[in-house]
């Protein structure tokens, strides 16, 4: 067809200028949609598999780099574009034996089934005699059919899935139903022994190893006391640490001694809760004195002589003595160990 266009526009005569101006309008339109069509590759499909569309030419002198794009017009409730549409490459990648020959070629999946006619496929060339500005020519590819199989055979009358298998079928009688009572239920005794042996074994447990009753208030912080007094923190540091140790022991004997969580609360309310237990002012005072040493140390940049480290002990000791009945301190005497009865026993 562009041969034959070249030819009447070679035409130098003025007569069949005119001639020759109708048949460059006309002949493209006419032409259009008949150098290309669409072929399906394999011809039949089950429903959801890709299948190869391949584009073809008529003419088979055809130069395949005059297209520059193909465009498919899709449903998208029946059709998918699995791969886009691309040349053909011969050489990297070798068409199967048995595909047609083309230029193009996309890749499609159907949801319909039957005898389906290929979408309208667009052909977007610019042939070697236009312009390199001219518009790109669209011409329309002629389709043809392909046929996509459902699950099921056409003649098949069952309305059942195919491909599924068959549905489980008890054996008959109640023999299945006795061998699941039997099963659940030695599972049950084996389960009972289990506890019950795991019960008796905790049991015993607890008569060989005696739990030791928790400690009086005023033992326990004297005790904590002199254990951080002799540890390696006390000595090295850091002083944080050591204040922070320190106001956790005083506030765990207020809140055991007077009943309330002392742990939990602000100075500023734990003094308030103290306030109702202990009528003493003069031992709330240092009491406050105490935990605000201990929140400046914890919560800002000052540090203290590093010979306050040893008697910040000294100062949580005395709030425990000042609040320990003597019958709770015999208890320490009874029951303390090495430097710490000998403190006791001074004081």
């Amino acid at each position: 067809m562009m041969g034959l266009l070249g030819a009447i526009f070679s035409l130098r005569s003025a007569g069949f200028r005119w001639l020759a101006g109708i048949c460059a309008v006309m002949l493209p339109a006419i032409g259009a949609g008949e150098e290309f069509k669409i072929v399906p590759f394999p011809s039949e499909v089950q429903i959801g598999d890709p299948f190869e569309v391949i584009l073809q030419s008529t003419d088979p002198k055809f130069d395949p780099h005059q297209i520059s794009k193909v465009e498919s017009e899709l449903d998208p409730d029946q059709w998918n574009l699995a791969s886009p549409w691309a040349p053909i490459t011969k050489d990297k990648n070798p068409p199967p034996k048995d595909q047609p020959e083309g230029i193009w070629k996309a890749r499609l999946q159907s949801f319909e089934t039957g005898s389906i006619s290929l979408p309208v496929t667009h052909v977007y060339v610019r042939y070697a005699s236009s312009p390199g500005d001219s518009p790109l020519n669209d011409d329309l590819a002629t389709t043809s059919r392909i046929t996509v199989a459902g699950v099921r055979k056409v003649d098949e009358k069952s309305v059942e899935l195919a491909g599924l298998k068959p549905l489980y079928r008890f054996p008959a009688g109640w023999a299945w139903l006795w061998f699941s009572a039997a099963g659940v239920l030695a599972a049950g005794v084996l389960g009972y022994f289990l506890i019950r042996a795991w019960l008796r074994y905790r049991e015993a447990r607890r008569k060989i190893v005696p739990v030791e009753p928790p400690l009086p208030p005023g033992v326990w912080a004297l005790r904590e006391i002199e254990r951080h007094r002799n540890s390696s923190v006390t000595a090295e540091g850091p002083v944080k640490l050591i204040d922070s140790l320190a106001s956790d022991v005083v506030r765990v004997y207020l809140g055991r001694r007077y009943e309330f969580d002392a742990m939990d609360m602000t100075t500023y309310e734990c003094m308030r809760a103290l306030a109702s237990k202990m009528p003493d002012e003069q031992f709330r005072r240092r009491v406050r004195q105490f935990l605000s040493e201990c929140d400046l140390v914890k919560f800002s940049k000052f540090e203290p002589a590093r010979a306050r480290w040893m008697t910040i002990w000294d100062d949580a000791r005395a709030i425990v003595m000042d609040t320990t009945s003597p019958s709770e301190l015999s208890q320490v005497r009874v029951s303390g160990q090495g430097p710490m009865q000998t403190e006791v026993a001074k004081a």
